[in-house]
């Protein structure tokens, strides 16, 4: 009798236990259903834009509304990247004005916190991206709650990735960077049938574009520190990869290099694993 007793508080128990484990699956499977079938709003900021600096984007807000109520406002406001101005900032479109190169050059240096000394400038990919790129976002504001979405502006900066070094190509800009002081007044001394000069000589990081091979001078007068910068056609060595991979050079500079008063490093170079090695790194760090 025991024992039959003991099978039947088992069975009821079990009978218990599943009701319970049967009764959480609908209700987890009712809230799920009520999930997938949820109404919502959602706010669809744009496209990402590009511009220039000082130039304007039109930013338009779409509100896609299944819930059933309706719109009373927007508000546009810039979250990050050098400081634009936003017109119409509480419309569903809105213009945004960028900033002038001056204020990019500012952001830029920011970003790039150089050394304080007189130099060829430097500019990291990271960093030049960065200073070009502003993002916005837009608030809708309906009866059932707020919804946002964001969206990013690029300024187009005449600069490009350099690593600092006073040999420069031609038609590249250059950035330059001076030591802190009170003022500055630059001067630009260029090498015959050049025509190019300074952006603004009166800052302390003006840029110019050489424009012909040669030995462009610039000297700070208040400080009387001079820098020489020798400009000349760039042309890089590799021009593609072999069957193994492996880089492969411009028959123009191993011509030259191949003899033993000039010898061929290109190749022992190449095969030693250096010219591979960054991207190694990365993809199977």
């Amino acid at each position: 009798m025991r024992i039959l007793a003991k099978r039947k508080g088992f069975f009821v128990l079990a009978v218990v236990v599943s009701l319970l484990v049967g009764l959480m699956l609908v209700n987890w499977a009712g809230l799920a259903a009520d999930e997938e079938e949820a109404v919502t709003v959602e706010v669809d900021a744009g496209e990402d834009q590009s511009s220039s600096p000082g130039g304007s984007a039109t930013l338009e807000a779409t509100a896609v509304i299944e819930d059933g109520s309706t719109v009373s406002g927007y508000q546009w406001t810039q979250i990050s990247g050098t400081p634009a101005t936003v017109r119409n900032a509480n419309a569903q479109t809105a213009t945004v004005i960028l900033a002038d190169l001056a204020d990019y050059r500012t952001e830029l240096f920011h970003h790039l916190q150089p050394p304080d000394r007189f130099m060829v400038q430097g500019i990291d990919p990271h960093s030049l991206e960065a200073t070009e790129e502003a993002t916005f976002k837009v608030a809708v504001t309906t009866s059932s709650g707020v919804y946002s979405d964001t969206v990013s502006v690029m300024a187009h900066l005449p600069y490009a990735v350099s690593i600092g070094v006073r040999n420069v190509p031609i038609d590249v800009p250059v950035l330059l960077h001076g030591k802190t002081q009170d003022a500055y007044n630059w001067d630009l001394v260029l090498p015959s049938d050049s025509s190019v000069r300074l952006d603004d000589s009166a800052v302390q990081n003006p840029s110019f574009t050489p424009d012909v091979a040669g030995r462009y001078t610039l000297t700070e007068m208040n400080s009387g520190v001079t820098l020489h910068l020798y400009a000349g056609t760039w042309l890089g060595v590799i021009v593609g990869q072999d069957d193994k991979g492996e880089p492969v050079s411009d028959e123009a500079c191993t011509v030259c290099h191949n003899n033993p008063a000039v010898p061929d490093k290109f190749a022992v170079w190449k095969a030693s694993g250096h010219a591979e090695i960054l991207t190694q790194n990365i993809d199977d760090p």
